[in-house]
């Protein structure tokens, strides 16, 4: 191997097909999974030991993958909202448990609200048919402003909730925007919200 194509294979690992025809291999599984707990690890040791298994499980039966990789992501969602749950929540610590669970919840609902959007793309109104990205734009950006403005420390945990709930929305609104694509393709109608969960 040369030297510009070494390091072209640095920059770009899924660009090398030997690369990735050894990564399909059971030790490139094994290899892949060694280097992303690895790097995870190195950032944040806890999450590593949570998610480890479940990519381990992931890669050992790619036919389960979809299984395994929608735990993982409920995982890292339910580690993140006890983060924030342990910052902002601490001034009502009885019902703070409710907190993360009922944000996963609106998360959930909001994101089978996007769902039925998509699917029934062509009975929006005009406004939001013409430019769904910006429409899922604003209502994320307002959402945003509101919880900016809420009260720091609430009387109720409602605000923290709406807050925990705001917080994750940045992270699925490009598979929100996904979505919205796909119904003005028309693509959307055809799938089903466990589809798109998973």
């Amino acid at each position: 191997m040369t030297l510009p194509r070494f390091f072209e294979t640095l920059r770009h690992p899924h660009r090398d097909r030997a690369l990735v025809e050894w990564a399909a291999t059971r030790p490139g599984r094994v290899g892949v999974w060694v280097v992303a707990v690895a790097l995870l690890a190195l950032r944040d040791p806890e999450r590593a030991a949570t998610i480890g298994p479940i990519l381990a499980f992931a890669l050992a039966l790619p036919a389960r993958r979809n299984l395994a990789l929608s735990v993982g992501g409920g995982v890292t969602l339910w580690l993140f909202a006890i983060e924030q749950q342990a910052r902002h929540l601490t001034p009502f610590a009885a019902a703070a448990s409710a907190v993360a669970p009922g944000a996963a919840a609106l998360v959930l609902v909001l994101l089978y609200a996007c769902f039925r959007a998509a699917v029934a793309f062509d009975r929006l109104p005009r406004p939001v048919r013409r430019w769904p990205q910006a429409w899922l734009h604003a209502i994320l950006w307002v959402t945003l402003g509101a919880a900016w403005v809420l009260p720091a420390r609430p009387a109720s945990p409602v605000p923290a909730l709406f807050r925990l709930t705001v917080a994750c929305l940045p992270f699925l609104v490009w598979r929100c925007g996904y979505l919205l694509l796909s119904g003005g393709h028309g693509t959307a109608a055809g799938t089903s919200f466990v589809d798109h969960v998973l």
